[in-house]
């Protein structure tokens, strides 16, 4: 799983002002890209999956409060949104899983 916090996203905002911090990695064959966008009490993030798999991914994002996610057909692509204060985590799982 990959953790991003809201500090840190804060920070490189503020060091690159003007642009959306976008973090790119492959999990479990999954290809994601994540743009964040700080707001004054948390962070909104934008996720782009393209399933690198020849079989249906699920990728489910957990927060303080919710989770969210999507699922990814075979060398498919989705997206989803969602937002949080503190800290986040993600993953990717084969569908049934």
């Amino acid at each position: 799983m990959d953790f991003v916090d809201t500090e840190s996203c804060r920070e490189a905002l503020t060091q690159t002002i003007g642009f959306t911090h976008q973090t790119q990695s492959v999990t479990n064959g999954v290809h994601v890209t994540q743009a964040f966008q700080c707001d004054a009490n948390q962070v909104r993030a934008s996720v782009s999956l393209k399933n690198l798999n020849p079989y249906p991914m699920q990728c489910v994002t957990r927060t303080e409060d919710a989770e969210h996610g999507a699922v990814v057909e075979a060398y498919g692509f989705a997206r989803f949104e969602y937002g949080f204060q503190d800290a986040t985590s993600y993953t990717c799982l084969t569908v049934g899983s």
